[in-house]
């Protein structure tokens, strides 16, 4: 032991750490601490030697020395330089912290670093969405979405950003997060009812401050004119004007499915009969930028 402590060639160290281990198990059996110890040194000094760090996870794991055995992989993962042991060491660690520590937490951050070395492994994904989804990591969900929008496909990278959108919204408290991912959503398809409906949400949401508020309004805005929806255009301003306390006074009723019911004669639509039924210049508001009316006047404009 001593000689291992002082540090020996590598070519010779293998041979002396063999001798060491066989003469402590022959002659210190009545003491169980010694020879994790001697692995611990071998292990450190000389992490060439495969088997003792494998010889050190065995006497680890028949102890139930779970946070010792995790330790272990934590200080051999940092010390190795072989990307391809680097992967073996991270699924086995993860698998132990998971499986048999009871520290789900724990795997997670072990598949965290895995994912690095295999980005396009969508297994790995897999579980670690529903890890980081299970402990309520949901930031780090969200950041593992937003990293893999790059290697998506069109349609899955705008699934994703609805996805970022709606857990920054229900999990996250964050509205300017959601509108981020809304934003970019909408320029790439401008009749997504899922960008529209969340940007709807956050019209309504007393949390959200003015200026993310009227951010959200003129890109729902921009969204239902594209997709040629005036009355959608009409109830966003009630819901801006309101801050969500109702519609305008005398605003037609929104008819179920009507939102399906994009054809036909355009003078039927509920948003143009509002127009034409109250104030002339109803189409210069709609026109104009986005403005939010003070509480208790969200209806004057249509009053008349």
């Amino acid at each position: 032991r001593g000689a291992l402590e002082h540090g020996l060639a590598k070519e010779v160290a293998p041979r002396i750490a063999d001798r060491a281990v066989n003469f402590c198990q022959a002659w210190y059996l009545d003491s169980p601490d010694t020879m994790p110890e001697l692995l611990k040194l071998i292990v450190a000094r000389y992490p060439s030697i495969d088997w003792a760090f494998e010889r050190l996870v065995v006497t680890y794991t028949q102890a139930s020395k779970w946070e010792e055995l995790l330790s272990l992989y934590d200080r051999t993962v940092a010390s190795t330089r072989s990307e391809k042991k680097r992967k073996k060491l991270l699924e086995e660690a993860s698998r132990l912290a998971k499986d048999f520590a009871d520290q789900p937490g724990r795997a997670a951050d072990y598949l965290i670093q895995l994912l690095a070395l295999e980005p396009t492994n969508e297994k790995l994904v897999t579980s670690l969405e529903r890890l980081l989804e299970r402990r309520g990591r949901h930031q780090e969900l969200a950041n593992l979405w937003r990293e893999r929008l790059p290697l998506l496909s069109s349609d899955d990278a705008r699934t994703a950003r609805a996805r970022i959108a709606a857990l920054s919204l229900d999990e996250l408290g964050d509205p300017d997060g959601a509108l981020g991912e809304l934003r970019d959503l909408v320029e790439e398809s401008p009749g997504n009812e899922e960008a529209t409906g969340m940007l709807e949400r956050i019209l309504r949401l007393e949390t959200a401050n003015s200026t993310t508020r009227r951010d959200a309004l003129t890109v729902l805005r921009k969204a239902y004119e594209i997709s040629e929806q005036p009355d959608e255009v009409v109830t966003a301003l009630e819901h801006a004007g309101g801050r969500g306390r109702g519609p305008v006074a005398g605003a037609p009723e929104r008819a179920p499915g009507r939102r399906a019911s994009r054809v036909g004669n355009r003078s039927t639509w509920p948003g143009r009969q509002f127009r034409d039924q109250h104030r002339p210049g109803a189409v210069e508001i709609l026109a104009a930028p986005p403005v939010f009316f003070p509480a208790g006047r969200q209806s004057s404009w249509a009053d008349g």
